[in-house]
């Protein structure tokens, strides 16, 4: 089983009190032309949009990447070649380009991004955390051993141990979901709804060439998902961390997921009582807590129950999908400006603001296993849409498998409507462009 590292509960209660989830920070001078190393992967990060926020906060980027990338990254500042180099060879380079913090926006570089930043003595997470940062099955032992509410799960880190857990499988209430271990987009995830089925599947991932850790959850709320007013019944929370204290800087509400758990959209603000966001960030922070993370952003997807609000996952990076966008727009945060400042050990003043209107990232899907396309007018159509200020074409037509993921969109529309209402409407609006191929 994979080493954890978490904190007793007693200390974790003691700082979830403490710490308002609302938190705002003491301003703090800028100094010019910092240093911050970016441990690089493709289409991780938009180059333009975090080059221009690393200017206006006196911050140098200094990327590292293998030769590929380099001609790219070589206009958007220096370029640390990490091709066939070592990690202490590497830590010799970023100490002579004086570097104050070393961070990165992909889940795969987050274990390497850490160990160069402690080999240098600057602000990281330790070996342990980033682990459960990318070990699905790892942090939820973590996240249970805290008390964090979330659901029951079994991991299966060898093809053995999935002939093993037959009886610890059994126990779980059914249906399942059935993820990889380390992953994302939510490719290869699907609901199960019984034992068989879900031992059926088992040995189908077992015979996978490469094998890949898996973990088996209870499914938190209902499957097809409760309909909470036309929107989704979870929503994910924007958390930053400076030596060690969480903030929450935004709670973002989410469209429904469609079959069986791809991404629709994100809106702001999201819809909550004042209880449930007070509930929803008080988890929030617990779960990076329990996790004993030091610095950095924290995307915390977070599903809402009858029985309160329960960690779904918490990914050790900004969010994708546009919701950094949305958060801008809304509250005036820069979530890139949050991550390079907390990877120096810089802590600013990050009071939200409140934005008129609703602002939104919506991904028209296609339905599973139907080849589809969009209709000839569809752009005309969406100019007819108040609002949509921004339309992103992935592809005309589409036919994706139940285990794609998220990234088997057509299009994807941003902008601001004037309330909820107005949302719904444009998400009616832009699933009306479909038509079968």
């Amino acid at each position: 089983m994979t080493a954890m590292c978490t904190i007793s509960l007693s200390l974790l209660t003691a700082a979830a009190v403490a710490i308002s989830p609302w938190r705002v920070k003491t301003p703090m001078s800028v100094p010019t032309e910092r240093r911050i190393a970016i441990v690089y992967e493709p289409d991780s990060v938009p180059l333009l949009i975090l080059t221009e926020t690393a200017t206006r906060n006196g911050i140098h980027l200094v990327w590292l990447a293998g030769q590929t990338d380099a001609r790219i990254l070589r206009r958007f500042g220096s370029v640390v070649i990490t091709d066939g180099s070592s990690t202490e060879k590497v830590t010799a380079q970023l100490t002579l380009h004086d570097v104050v913090g070393v961070t990165t926006f992909a889940d795969s570089r987050i274990e390497h991004a850490a160990a160069l930043a402690r080999n240098i003595g600057l602000p990281a997470n330790h070996a342990c955390t980033a682990r459960l940062l990318v070990d699905k099955i790892a942090q939820r032992h973590a996240l249970a051993d805290a008390g964090v509410p979330g659901p029951g799960f079994v991991g299966i880190d060898s093809p053995a141990r999935a002939t093993s857990a037959d009886e610890l499988l059994k126990k779980l209430t059914y249906p399942v979901v059935v993820k990889p271990a380390s992953g994302h987009g939510g490719r290869d995830t699907i609901c199960i709804p019984d034992f068989p089925a879900l031992a059926a599947e088992l040995a189908i991932r077992c015979h996978a060439n490469p094998w890949r850790p898996t973990i088996i959850e209870e499914l938190l709320g209902d499957f097809p998902p409760t309909d909470r007013g036309g929107v989704g019944d979870y929503v994910s929370v924007e958390v930053v961390v400076d030596n060690g204290l969480p903030s929450v800087l935004a709670i973002t509400g989410r469209m429904p997921l469609a079959e069986p758990f791809r991404e629709t959209g994100a809106f702001l603000p999201a819809i909550l009582s004042p209880v449930e966001r007070h509930d929803v960030a008080d988890v929030a922070l617990k779960a990076a807590l329990a996790l004993d993370v030091q610095c950095g952003c924290l995307h915390i997807e977070i599903k809402l129950t009858t029985t309160g609000p329960h960690i779904i996952e918490v990914n050790g990076r900004v969010p994708g999908g546009g919701i950094t966008d949305l958060v801008a727009a809304q509250t005036g945060i820069d979530l890139f400006e949050c991550a390079l400042n907390s990877a120096a050990g810089q802590i600013v003043d990050r009071r939200p603001g409140n934005a008129a209107g609703v602002h939104y990232q919506l991904a028209l899907q296609p339905p599973i296993g139907q080849r589809v396309r969009l209709r000839p007018d569809w752009s005309a159509q969406l100019r007819t849409v108040a609002g949509i200020e921004h339309v992103a074409l992935r592809s005309m037509t589409a036919e994706v498998d139940l285990r794609d993921g998220s990234y088997g969109y057509l299009l994807m529309a941003r902008g601001c409507a004037d309330d909820h209402e107005g949302l719904l409407e444009t998400h009616r609006r832009l699933n009306t462009l479909l038509l079968n191929d």
